[in-house]
């Protein structure tokens, strides 16, 4: 494999390909679906705002971490959870909330 100016070429049998980058990583698209979810949670009202929806969007944030905990957007993401959990206290506040393994739940 060589590096012709900053780009790199893949040789195999006799033929120069170029190699296809693909499609942005999972981590990447998670993360910016999160991202997406949030903004659309803050725009209803919080009077609105149900545990589901901000469930769904915990689950995503928490998505993006058990992907990849060492993901540069990891601590953002889990600031997010973290954000959204305090928001949840204050708008429902006899909400129990249980740490699982696997993922945080509400009840």
């Amino acid at each position: 494999m060589g590096v012709v100016a900053g780009r790199a070429d893949v040789v195999r049998g006799g033929s120069s390909r170029r190699a296809d980058p693909g499609p942005p990583p999972t981590r990447h698209r998670r993360f910016s679906k999160s991202e997406q979810m949030h903004a659309t949670l803050e725009a209803h009202p919080e009077s609105k705002r149900s545990k589901g929806e901000y469930k769904k969007v915990i689950d995503a944030y928490f998505e993006v971490y058990r992907l990849n905990p060492g993901y540069i957007k990891t601590p953002v993401a889990l600031t997010a959870i973290a954000e959204l959990y305090r928001e949840m206290g204050a708008l429902f506040p006899r909400t129990l909330i249980i740490w699982n393994q696997s993922s945080l739940t509400t009840s």
